[in-house]
């Protein structure tokens, strides 16, 4: 079984690699994105099974990604975009859990990237747990 694609959208380069990291050791395959322009290029020219997008990613709003996730899913049945956020518990962040998705099929607060984002993942995918 191939293991699937997602494609880890943040402008900053050290979260991009802990979540590739977290997500290559729990069986997926990670592709790195800087920006919107990036993720855009990655969404029409290689498969993908599912996005982690950055809530404030550079080179336009979140839910225009996740609209046009949302138009290629017939393409790529099963493909499911995860907004990522700050935490809620932070001073500088919002304090509220979000309300609205804007079009993402799930969120994760930041910190818990690494005990929450790939059984979110496996989730979303419907892949076994143990996959």
């Amino acid at each position: 079984m191939s293991r699937p694609t997602v494609i880890v959208a943040h402008e900053r380069p050290a979260v991009r690699q802990i979540v590739g990291r977290v997500l290559a050791q729990e069986g997926f395959d990670p592709t790195p994105a800087a920006d919107a322009r990036a993720v855009l290029d990655l969404l029409t020219n290689q498969p993908w099974s599912a996005l982690v997008l950055d809530v404030a990613l550079p080179g336009a709003p979140v839910f225009e990604l996740c609209d046009r996730t949302i138009a290629l899913r017939s393409d790529t049945a099963g493909a499911q975009c995860i907004v990522l956020v700050a935490s809620v518990y932070r001073s500088t962040s919002y304090k509220r859990r979000p309300t609205r998705l804007y079009g993402a099929d799930d969120y994760i607060e930041i910190h818990h990237l690494g005990d929450a984002l790939p059984a979110k993942l496996r989730r979303a995918l419907g892949l076994d747990d143990t996959t």
